[in-house]
């Protein structure tokens, strides 16, 4: 079974936990090269997956991206940073989304304090 995730959706759940958590931490860089490198490695991560669990995270993503859709009437790339912020924070009450969330989160800050202790 090949399912491959979104790089769009990804990079939006991404892009808020890298501006969200990047003061805590010693990155050096450009905010928006940071977003791609831990988007890239939140995909690979995610492609390294057993097979078992693939379906179950895409299926997060599409109920994520879905209810930025509903919520906001607008795509999740479109909405400004601090409602991407806002939508990650409503997840992150709720369970079985909060694990989600907290997936993507220790992705990202586990890449930026890596990339920070190469600098």
């Amino acid at each position: 079974m090949n399912i491959r995730f979104s790089p769009a959706i990804a990079e939006s759940v991404s892009a808020p936990l890298v501006q969200y958590r990047r003061a805590a931490l010693i990155s050096q860089g450009p905010v928006d090269q940071q977003i791609r490198h831990v988007t890239a490695f939140v995909l690979a991560q995610m492609d390294a997956m057993p097979d078992l669990m693939k379906p179950p995270m895409r299926l997060l993503q599409l109920l994520y991206c879905a209810h930025a859709w509903l919520r906001h009437a607008k795509p999740l790339a479109s909405l400004p940073l601090d409602e991407r912020v806002r939508l990650l924070q409503s997840w992150r009450r709720r369970a079985p989304f909060s694990d989600f969330v907290r997936f993507h989160e220790a992705l990202a800050v586990y890449c930026l304090a890596e990339a920070g202790a190469q600098a």
